[in-house]
């Protein structure tokens, strides 16, 4: 669903890594709510829903974010969507 490297463990509220995929493991809906605690702890959701590409990719994806054009691959994505209702 998301995808969550396991040294942010503590941030989804988990002591090992190793629980946190046991946890994930077991339900989607422990998967959507610890992306999404994920999303909002790091700055990231504010991100996306300010279609601030740029800032989401280099939080998310790291300095070299660029290289892959993650900024551009969101933005190209997001105005392919049901959910973009004007161009950007």
């Amino acid at each position: 669903m998301g995808q969550v490297m396991g040294f942010n463990c503590p941030v989804g509220g988990y002591k090992s890594c190793l629980r946190m995929v046991q946890a994930m493991v077991r339900s989607e809906d422990t998967q959507l709510a610890r992306m999404a605690r994920f999303l909002k702890t790091n700055g990231l959701a504010e991100k996306l829903l300010n279609k601030d590409w740029t800032g989401f990719a280099r939080i998310y994806n790291g300095p070299s974010y660029w290289q892959n054009r993650y900024d551009i691959k969101l933005a190209e994505q997001f105005q392919r969507s049901p959910a973009a209702p004007y161009p950007i």
